[in-house]
């Protein structure tokens, strides 16, 4: 077992931001939950928490174009290298990694505006059916869904320089998205800003996207640029990318649907404050999930190098270890919660008012945990360009997100999960 962990943390040396910013995000998760639990009150609870579900809503657009162009623009960059602030090496390359970040880069923007859209008319369809007034949510809802839309775009800008392999750098910045993020929702909770806290935290992470935009600015520039040439009879993005991120897109859309819908059928069906509860044990679920990724999503360049130098051996051992660590970090992650929860129980029993019963939170758990079982899988064959999971994956979305909404409808929180 020692070996293990030592070899592995051989393969990732130098992935010290990307751990960081995945263990902060886990520990602030927990963080989060208690500021919530304790400054706002249960139906501003189910409100943020249904502000939350609907900015899940990027990933129906995204389409899972992030890994794909990860793992493209990895594949490229195998044949480049960056001397001081150019990009030299085959030609053709150069060129196709043009036409990669391009197809990105006007693909999320096309996104941020259809995202606002969407995301404005059916969080307005939803919220203006529910009972409160229209000023007690219509403004800070509004703010979320321009600041949502904006930090949509930043996602190529990060994938490009993920996939050429600079993740010190990405991950630095992840980190302190992360950081600032936690900071100001805390501070702003415990003045009692209340729904405010969650869009106008969500500012402070649009400056440090802008900030890494700028600091690139010379390496977005070289691919941006374009002297009219026609360069499409290097890369065929209808023919390499979209059929690719359409099943993996239709794979990520199901899966979604399994746990993001929870929520809002919550919020429709049993009111504010119960999905308030239930989107607090989900976040916590969700949490310790997001931590048990980690060596997986920060291998992704890795892997996509491993497969180009077809390196066979090396990238099977890689992934049967990413496998074995997710689901010790996942379980070693359930006994501390489950300590938490004990000790809680004990001197802060009017925090666990605020979430469903330990039963409940075990069910969302263990489905959980099976549920991203297969995330070094996905990637594995996405970096191969396959996407095999696409029909399991939508019909287990379509059977759980049907069976989740009369589930609710018939025997309320427990049905549902």
């Amino acid at each position: 077992m020692s070996n293990f962990f030592f070899n592995f943390s051989k393969i990732n040396k130098g992935y010290f931001w990307g751990i960081a910013e995945k263990i902060l995000r886990s520990i602030s998760a927990p963080l989060i939950v208690i500021f919530i639990a304790v400054f706002l009150d249960l139906k501003s609870q189910g409100y943020l928490y249904m502000f939350i579900s609907l900015l899940t809503i990027k990933f129906l657009l995204e389409l899972g174009l992030t890994q794909i162009i990860i793992i493209f623009v990895s594949h490229e960059f195998n044949y480049l290298k960056i001397k001081s602030i150019f990009i030299s090496g085959k030609f053709t390359n150069y060129l196709r990694l043009k036409e990669i970040f391009r197809y990105a880069l006007n693909w999320f923007i096309i996104s941020s505006i259809v995202f606002f859209f969407i995301i404005f008319f059916v969080g307005f369809y939803l919220f203006y059916n529910s009972s409160e007034p229209l000023e007690f949510w219509i403004y800070s809802f509004l703010l979320l869904c321009i600041i949502s839309s904006l930090e949509l775009i930043s996602i190529p800008f990060y994938a490009l320089k993920e996939g050429i392999g600079e993740l010190s750098e990405v991950y630095k910045y992840k980190f302190f998205r992360a950081l600032f993020y936690v900071i100001f929702f805390v501070v702003l909770l415990s003045l009692n800003y209340g729904l405010w806290s969650f869009p106008v935290s969500l500012i402070s992470i649009l400056l440090i996207d802008l900030l890494f935009i700028f600091n690139n600015r010379h390496l977005i520039n070289s691919l941006i640029r374009s002297k009219k040439k026609k360069i499409n009879k290097h890369f065929k993005w209808r023919k390499e990318i979209l059929p690719l991120q359409f099943r993996a897109g239709a794979s990520a859309i199901a899966g979604l649907a399994t746990f993001s819908l929870v929520v809002p059928y919550t919020f429709a069906l049993l009111g504010p404050e119960v999905a308030g509860q239930v989107g607090m044990t989900i976040a916590i679920a969700v949490g310790i999930s997001n931590l048990s990724v980690v060596p997986s999503i920060i291998s992704t360049q890795k892997i996509s190098s491993l497969v180009e130098q077809k390196k066979d051996h090396e990238l099977n051992t890689l992934i049967s270890r990413l496998i074995i660590l997710m689901f010790f970090i996942h379980l070693l992650g359930f006994f501390s919660f489950s300590l938490i929860y004990y000790l809680l129980e004990i001197y802060y029993p009017i925090i666990l008012n605020k979430m469903l019963s330990f039963k409940m939170f075990l069910i969302y758990f263990f489905s959980m945990m099976l549920a991203i079982g297969t995330t070094p899988l996905s990637i594995y064959l996405r970096a191969h360009k396959k996407e095999l999971l696409m029909e399991i994956s939508i019909i287990t979305g379509l059977i759980v997100s049907i069976a989740v909404y009369f589930g609710t409808y018939y025997y309320g929180i427990l049905g549902g999960a």
